[in-house]
């Protein structure tokens, strides 16, 4: 996937100039010369026949002159075979879990459940509040908006500090009990 590039056109000493797809690079061909109206598909058919062992490092600009290097076979495709290949890629980035990643959730879960006290309730006798987990409560975000309702997942640990988790966005980040504005006890 790293050696696919996608024609983009031919530069001013007629090299035909290539975009690499995930890294915004351009190569060119010194060796073989091409006019400015050339086509797309007589790109590629030329480079299926003839490899593309020529191609090399052009720069950051569509118009860096040639810097060598960076001779090896190549998959050239058509721009729009660039963009659903491209496309594929994120779908596929953003919806396989990797193992990696499986782990990493475990992990972060032990260490949230670790954080969360083992009470069941906390009073705030300043606020008149009885709060238990599983009740739905209206909070204040960082803007004082009211949001939720959200459930209580529980509280930290340090009962003093009066924090508690919420299921949302963030349910690892504690909320002040003191942001609460609503409770809906469940039966």
């Amino acid at each position: 996937m790293e050696n696919i590039l996608y024609f983009c056109g031919v530069d001013e000493w007629g090299r035909p100039v290539f975009k690499r797809l995930f890294n915004n690079l351009y190569y060119c061909d010194t060796d073989h010369l091409f006019r400015s109206d050339v086509k797309e598909d007589e790109i590629i058919e030329r480079y299926k026949q003839i490899g593309t062992s020529t191609i090399c490092y052009k720069g950051k600009w569509f118009n860096s002159e040639p810097e060598g290097g960076g001779h090896r076979d190549y998959e050239i495709v058509t721009k729009e075979e660039a963009k659903k290949e491209f496309s594929e890629l994120l779908t596929r980035m953003f919806t396989e879990e990797t193992e990696q990643h499986k782990e990493f959730r475990k992990e972060h879960k032990k260490k949230f459940f670790e954080r969360i006290g083992d009470f069941n309730y906390v009073d705030d006798v300043e606020n008149h509040a009885h709060i238990r987990k599983g009740d739905l409560v209206i909070v204040r975000n960082g803007y004082d908006i009211p949001v939720g309702p959200f459930e209580v997942l529980g509280f930290e640990d340090d009962i003093k500090d009066k924090k508690l988790f919420l299921d949302w966005d963030c349910y690892w980040v504690t909320k002040s009990i003191s942001k609460v504005l609503t409770i809906i006890t469940k039966l």
